[in-house]
């Protein structure tokens, strides 16, 4: 409908905001048919955005590129894809990896607001000294680089609307979509939104927890409330600092850093949560697990939000404790991470060793009765020869 786009300039900025009928299109969908999904997204933003400029202004990347998240996520830190993307620019796991965000059973990076912002200019950053070019760089941040460089060398026309066709539909959406977004955005009340009321931005204090302490109950002794806690740490899976992090920085609000820190340290033992870590070296009933530790399956099942009664090989495992029997086991966080390549490792060699150790025992044991038996047998014989 070109009727939307009268009486609008379209405004200088370091990514082009080209208008053409994919644009027209995807601006006509976002504020016809997805009116009212689009108008949450922009109250989200209205809370979100200043956080996010404040980074992207220290980055040095361009103020429009935080339109994308409008795209990605819908400005939704826990935002979640079907390829297992999540939070407000969707990485994947592996991309969010290889920049420096971390994740296990307890906390996810990808959602945390700061850590992910700042990782997704990093990343963008380099996709476009890559390609020199904020179009293909956007391509590539959706698709990959191996996509559209796929695309590039079978295409004499380099720029994105040359290539677009040799790309998958969601890549050949994604940078109309961007465009889109960013118009609607710039311009909400001529395509038919409520104008946007942006909060003033405060960086939140950050304290240090040692401890595996539910958010409620930091809540209950400092005053914050749950919702706020809850809010500035949409990272944190379980609604508790992770265990076995000396260090775990939290965030509270701005001016709150002394008070809850005071808090958290009169926080009696009883109130705090102790685990041992089980690392299954064999796929084996939760009940048995359970047993070992004279601890009820569903406690166990509720810590580590299992679906299932029996353990995959591999499996970290938290056992609800006592401080007692937890300040006997030690355990460090990169030991706890979902996906650490070196966990699967030491499991196998501590499996290997294991094995190795009683299989060693048993051949003692063999050696022995063998020994025994030959000289209660010699003497037997020896006696009755006299």
């Amino acid at each position: 409908d070109d009727n939307l786009f009268l009486g609008i300039s379209l405004p200088k900025t370091q990514i082009p905001l080209e208008l053409n009928p994919q644009v027209k299109r995807f601006t006509t969908y976002f504020s016809k048919q997805l009116h009212e999904v689009f108008q949450k997204y922009l109250k989200r933003a209205e809370i979100y955005f200043p956080m996010i400029e404040q980074i992207i202004a220290e980055e040095g990347m361009p103020p429009e590129i935080i339109y994308l998240s409008l795209v990605e996520s819908g400005v939704n830190p826990r935002a979640h894809s079907r390829a297992n993307a999540t939070g407000v620019w969707q990485f994947i796991k592996s991309t969010g990896r290889l920049y420096n965000l971390q994740g296990n059973a307890w906390f996810d990076e990808r959602q945390d607001i700061y850590k992910a912002t700042r990782s997704s200019m990093h990343h963008l950053k380099d996709l476009y000294k890559q390609y020199g070019d904020w179009y293909l760089a956007l391509a590539a941040y959706n698709a990959g680089p191996g996509k559209v460089n796929w695309a590039l060398r079978r295409s004499q026309d380099k720029s994105f609307w040359g290539i677009a066709q040799l790309l998958r539909r969601e890549t050949r959406e994604y940078v109309p979509r961007f465009i889109a977004a960013s118009l609607v955005a710039m311009y909400p009340e001529h395509f038919g939104f409520t104008p946007m009321n942006f909060k003033t931005p405060q960086k939140p204090d950050m304290v240090t927890v040692s401890d595996c302490i539910q958010l409620s109950t930091i809540a209950t002794y400092s005053g914050v409330s749950l919702d706020t806690l809850k809010f500035l740490n949409p990272e944190l899976k379980k609604e508790t600092t992770p265990p076995g992090y000396k260090n775990y920085t939290l965030k509270v609000p701005a001016g709150t850093g002394d008070t809850v820190t005071a808090a958290i340290a009169s926080i009696p033992e009883y109130e705090k949560q102790y685990f041992l870590v089980h690392k299954a070296i064999k796929s084996q009933p939760l009940s048995h697990i359970a047993k070992r530790y004279n601890v009820h399956p569903s406690s166990i099942k509720q810590v580590n939000g299992l679906a299932s009664a029996t353990v995959p090989k591999g499996k970290v495992l938290f056992i609800p404790t006592s401080a007692a029997l937890a300040t006997q086991t030690s355990y460090s966080p990169s030991e706890l991470s979902d996906d650490s390549r070196e966990q699967r490792k030491r499991l196998k060699r501590k499996s290997r060793g294991k094995q190795h150790k009683r299989t060693v025992k048993k051949h003692r044991r063999k050696s022995v009765s063998s020994a025994q038996a030959y000289r209660e047998s010699s003497s037997s014989t020896t006696g009755s020869a006299q």
